[in-house]
């Protein structure tokens, strides 16, 4: 029996670190010890099956915390060298109750001290911190001063934020991987929320001042009051959805979730400690200004009984009126309502959740969500139509901003030869604006690349004299809007025309990295108008109107999706790789967008949702209820309208990390729909006990399971390992059933997860399963 239980463990691990894991095992003899010594000697144990040294396995435990519902201890251990940690190598050890190992997630690099380039930094912390800034692009620190002397072999400290952050800059020593090498690093960790909507985890290489890592963690008794909310209550996505309606919903908290209500962060006390849009989970404001620290919250009153009653008028702009007030409650009733919902599934204190006070209960506390309802960085290009969440560790709040999408502005696009029409153009979040009308001929631009024969402009253009003083016409695809825009107008291009590749609608164009760049005009038309023109002989002669505008802004904070989107950007980062890890989802083949849209969906579902394809934010793009929104494909598990596969995740088609993300995405809704036919859909979405609380219970302990950075098949596994611990595997096959079809069967290779281009698909089931009844998609 043991030597079985070995050679099974050992294939699985030696499977594990080549990302090509057929499926999560329960592994190692039972044993009555604590669950790290477990987890330590696991590690042991199997060291040579890993490639690891005995210098290898220097480690300290990260985060540690066990999962009511299922008694799995998750145990996250971060790898050392000379007690200096090693970015983002986290081996992740999940122990069942009986002792057992479930689902080793193995992160950590084997002959780590040779690989160490230097155990001595050749600079100090505040030249890590210059060198910072300079890429950043800041030439002169100003009070950036040094606040605590260095303490241990990190040499932790901290400096004053100064002109770089607008909060203390925390600095320690890491070793960074750069291809085969360990360079010692400076982290640090810079606020730029109100500069550029960033919150950055920097390692400065601390011998050539090169910065050589950057992640953004930006991607938010029972009392003794009562409080209500006018809002567009759950599960109705937007005022857009059939049968949504401002709705004045009466104490919607839940007592387990949230033992003081809403406005309450004190452990006791008479009446709601805030009157306004605050309390344990939540700090709710409009940021109209972009200043990251307003004080605009509507009151419900002086209490004890408060009610936020504001009415949303759709035909007058956003920062108008009771619109600003409204807006803020539904933002802070649906933080509140994600919060509650979530705690329910194990997304609680000692997973990481966000709290002020978490009564006791485990975990880090001083850090509920600050969410910004009309954030006034959305009137800048680079943010419009747009929507973002921070994510710091566990003890950080994290941030939720929410913008303004602009309404729809058409252009006229009038071809005068050698056919006529007119057509119409959506103008991008970013770029240049058209004052008068802009004539001339219109080019379709060749960036030398094979694909769409060169159409899709991702390259410096090779036609670039032809472009010249010209429209440049470029299909969608490959490459983010933004680097589409900036090549036509380096090409000498007086405007852009990107044209969809995905039907007869346009979509919101953002600006990506590149957009901020880009002076000259871009706009969007439909894919027969574009292939039309692209078909016509030379010259295209043609005359682009400036827009007209159509109406009101439409206001993010009342798309519940989205706001539960950027929600599940929190949840996601917090729990890979454990709650004081928030670096785990930075690598190429992550699905980050894939679990904030699952997330999205599964808050915002009805009976009907399985059967009817859905898009993500149609209400601010403007779309009706069955538009694709802003995802290339709606929602489904018919593959005739969403045929996603594994294999496209490694086609330039679609974006990182939104476009990756929706593959995943669809993969968990497909299983979470085969769950609804199976067991029904149970509208309790907080105790139900429907296929729909199956899957999001699974997603949610998948997360935990999983190993940081996740491949998607790391991802699969971290579900399947869920199963195990809830359910004792009773759901393998049709789990199974709904990844295979989308192609990551038993046989799938996720390969390296930082790179999306090395997997490999594969449909086929588990010996062990029959796919012809189990798989719920006959």
């Amino acid at each position: 029996m043991l030597r079985a239980l070995c050679l099974a463990l050992t294939y699985v691990l030696a499977a594990t670190t080549a990302h090509a894991q057929p499926g999560p095992l329960v592994h190692a003899e039972p044993s009555g010890a604590d669950a790290l010594v477990i987890a330590e000697a696991f590690m042991h144990q199997q060291a040579p099956t890993l490639g690891l040294r005995q210098s290898d396995l220097e480690s300290r435990v990260s985060d540690r915390y066990r999962s009511e519902h299922n008694g799995v201890t998750h145990i996250y251990l971060q790898q050392l060298s000379g007690g200096i940690p090693i970015t983002q190598a986290i081996t992740t050890i999940n122990v069942l109750p009986d002792g057992r190992v479930l689902n080793p997630g193995h992160r950590w690099h084997a002959d780590s001290a040779s690989r160490v380039n230097t155990r001595t930094p050749q600079l100090d912390p505040r030249e890590g911190i210059e060198a910072a800034a300079l890429h950043l692009g800041i030439d002169t620190l100003v009070g950036v001063d040094e606040l605590a002397e260095r303490s241990g072999v990190e040499q932790q400290t901290r400096y004053s934020g100064g002109n770089l952050s607008a909060e203390a800059i925390p600095v320690e020593l890491v070793y960074e991987p750069v291809g085969t090498e360990l360079r010692l690093a400076w982290r640090l960790v810079v606020d730029r929320y109100s500069a550029a909507q960033q919150l950055l985890d920097m390692r400065v290489d601390a011998v050539t001042g090169e910065v050589i890592g950057v992640s953004n963690w930006v991607a938010h008794g029972g009392p003794d009051h009562s409080a209500s909310y006018r809002v567009f209550p759950a599960p109705f996505e937007s005022p857009g959805h059939p049968g949504a309606s401002a709705v004045l919903v009466t104490d919607p908290f839940d007592l387990q979730a949230s033992p003081r209500g809403w406005h309450d962060s004190r452990n006791s006390g008479s009446g709601p400690e805030f009157t306004d849009t605050r309390g344990n989970n939540v700090l709710a404001q409009a940021d109209l200004f972009a200043t990251n620290n307003s004080s605009t919250r509507p009151s419900g009153g002086a209490g004890p009984d408060l009610s936020f009653d504001f009415l949303l008028d759709p035909a007058e702009q956003p920062n108008v009126g009771d619109n600003v007030s409204a807006s803020v409650t539904n933002l802070f009733y649906w933080n509140n309502h994600i919060h509650d919902v979530l705690w329910h599934y194990g997304f609680n204190e000692p997973a990481g959740n966000f709290q002020t006070n978490n009564f006791g209960r485990g975990g880090l506390g001083n850090d509920p969500v600050r969410a910004d309802a009309l954030d006034g960085a959305s009137l800048n290009p680079p943010n419009a139509n747009n929507a973002n969440f921070g994510t710091p560790p566990d003890g950080s709040p994290g941030r939720m901003q929410m913008f303004r999408w602009l309404a729809p502005s058409p252009m006229v696009v009038a071809i005068t030869a050698p056919f006529q029409a007119n057509y119409e153009g959506r103008p991008a979040s970013f770029g240049g604006t058209i004052a008068a009308d802009i004539e001339g001929s219109i080019v379709v631009v060749d960036d030398g690349v094979a694909a769409d024969g060169g159409q899709q402009g991702c390259q410096a253009l090779v036609n670039a004299a032809a472009v010249n003083g010209n429209i440049a016409l470029i299909r969608r695809g490959g490459c983010e809007f933004g680097v589409k825009a900036l090549n036509a107008q380096n090409a000498g291009a007086v405007a852009a025309i990107v044209y969809n590749n995905q039907g007869e609608t346009t979509i919101a164009m953002g600006p990506g990295a590149a957009g901020g760049s880009v002076t000259i005009p871009a706009l969007m038309i439909i894919q027969s108008a574009g292939e039309a023109i692209a078909a016509a002989p030379p010259p295209v002669q043609a005359t682009v109107s400036p827009p007209t505008p159509a109406g009101a802004d439409r206001d993010s904070d009342f798309d519940a999706g989205i706001i539960a989107h950027e929600y599940g950007h929190g949840v996601s980062n917090r729990l890979t790789g454990g709650p004081s890890a928030a670096s785990c989802l930075s690598n190429e083949e992550q699905a980050g967008e894939g679990w904030s849209d699952y997330l999205g969906l599964m808050l915002t579902m009805d009976a009907s949702a399985c059967s009817l394809p859905r898009g993500i934010a149609t209400y601010p793009s403007f779309q009706p209820v069955d538009g694709s929104g802003i995802r290339r494909f709606r929602y489904t598990p018919d593959m005739t309208i969403n045929p996603f596969t594994y294999a496209d995740i490694a086609d330039t088609a679609q974006s990182i990390p939104h476009g990756v993300g929706a593959v995943w995405g669809t993969m968990m809704w497909d299983m979470t729909c085969a769950l609804i036919d199976r067991d029904g859909f149970d509208p309790d979405i907080k105790n139900g006990s429907g296929g729909n609380n199956l899957g999001l219970q699974l997603v949610v302990d998948g997360l935990k399971l999983q190993s940081c950075s996740p491949s998607f098949t790391d991802a699969r596994n971290g579900i399947l390992a869920a199963d195990l611990a809830n359910n004792g595997g009773a759901n393998q096959c049709l789990i199974w059933a709904a990844f295979a079809r989308r192609g990551l069967g038993a046989s799938a290779n996720g390969g390296s997860p930082h790179s999306r281009s090395d997997g490999t698909a594969a449909f086929d089931m588990p010996a062990s399963c029959d796919a012809v009844h189990e798989d719920g998609f006959e």
